[in-house]
């Protein structure tokens, strides 16, 4: 049986280096007072810095493993475009 999608070291390696960059683009944004929407600028406020670094990391988690999913997709797509199990 052929492997379909992304192999698991590949999903982890794109995890991984989604999640390293997003955590610090998301931290270092909120240290120059950056928020991506007011109600995340609202939460982040009233909490001490290192409940927000907390969440910034949860947040980027959910980021990464949402772009795993989306270029796991992607190859899915083709390859079973590639079978002829769906119209190109």
């Amino acid at each position: 049986m052929e492997f379909l999608g992304l192999d698991p070291r590949a999903l982890a390696t794109l995890g991984a280096l989604e999640y390293t960059n997003r955590r610090n683009k998301l931290i270092e944004d909120s240290e120059n007072n950056i928020y991506e929407c007011k109600e995340i600028k609202e939460i982040l406020q009233s909490l001490p810095k290192e409940k927000q670094i907390e969440v910034l990391e949860n947040q980027a988690y959910f980021e990464a493993v949402a772009k795993m999913i989306e270029q796991n997709n992607s190859i899915l797509l083709e390859q079973i475009k590639a079978l002829q199990i769906i119209q190109k």
